[in-house]
């Protein structure tokens, strides 16, 4: 099975997002993917982009809009609005839909009454490079850099388990501790009453003493995550519960190009980011040795196919 459509589109958008965000590298790979994943569960499509702007479907309330899919009802699209407005290409896009986005952002709503005319607003702005910039500063200091600091403190070096933690901040926010991603850490730490080994090639330290594998700490952590039934979020979960059971835990050429895609029990545009991702991969890093008789079996064989 061919992914050429969707591919192409992907391999755009992480191209794209991959030039304006910080710390290029495997981490910045994780957290592009991050991104596309939550388009496809929350917006019914990967292709993710600054413009894009639509009402929200699943758990999710109000209107997502941007690439990390700023939402009116938790705040963030706010935060993106009111770091544009600081600019000096800021040109009123927004002026008359300050206060219900205020009222939405202080009330949590999902409500979008209101809001008519805002996604024209948000598709006005983003022929602006500013807005742009505005989005990358909103999602890198209230996504990014937060995860980051979790995920140093867990010790954590596989770019697989980066994404998920990555997913679930861009899912549920990150504020701290008491956090939902905070909560589902420690509930996850629980889960590990003695030293715990295994194959991932790396040890994390619990701030209990105890070592656990980051592949098996990573396994607990989506039990932990799947046990909140956020709607939309199994197919996702499962997606990352697939690629580990394959042994790839690293967004790199070794691990994601092996992938078997016929083995994944997801939906072809969700295997289609990871055909994305490979191509993105491929590019930076160069050729894929992969098969060359035109059967497609894995990730690597969808990039030489396409």
């Amino acid at each position: 099975m061919k992914f050429t459509t969707i591919s192409v589109g992907l391999i755009a958008t992480l191209s794209s997002a991959n030039a304006g965000l910080v710390n290029f590298g495997s981490d910045q790979c994780a957290f592009n993917i991050s991104n596309q994943l939550l388009n496809i569960v929350h917006l019914g499509k990967g292709q993710g982009n600054s413009a894009q702007c639509s009402n929200a479907t699943g758990s999710a309330g109000g209107i997502l809009a941007g690439f990390a899919g700023f939402s009116t009802q938790n705040g963030d699209a706010l935060q993106v609005v009111e770091q544009f407005q600081k600019t000096a290409k800021y040109s009123g896009e927004f002026d008359s839909l300050l206060s219900t986005l205020k009222q939405c952002a202080a009330d949590v709503s999902g409500a979008t009454q209101g809001l008519e005319g805002y996604c024209d607003a948000w598709t006005k702005a983003s022929v602006n490079p500013e807005f742009y910039a505005s989005q990358v500063q909103v999602a890198t200091a209230k996504y990014q850099v937060p995860t980051d600091k979790l995920i140093g403190e867990l010790g954590i070096v596989n770019s697989l388990t980066k994404s998920i933690l990555y997913d679930t901040a861009l899912l549920d926010g990150v504020t701290d501790v008491t956090g939902i991603i905070g909560s589902l850490i420690q509930t996850t730490n629980l889960k590990f009453a003695t030293d715990t080994l295994g194959s991932s090639g790396n040890v994390l330290n619990l701030a209990s003493g105890i070592k656990v594998d980051e592949l098996k700490w990573i396994l607990g952590f989506l039990d932990a995550r799947q046990a909140l039934d956020i709607v939309g979020d199994l197919g996702t979960i499962d997606l990352y519960r697939g690629i580990l059971g394959q042994g790839i835990l690293n967004f790199d050429k070794g691990g994601l190009l092996n992938l078997n895609l016929g083995s994944l029990k997801v939906s072809d545009t969700l295997k289609g980011v990871l055909v994305a991702a490979a191509g993105l991969v491929n590019s930076i890093e160069g050729s894929v040795n992969g098969d060359v008789d035109g059967t497609v079996n894995t990730v690597g064989d969808v990039v030489n196919n396409a």
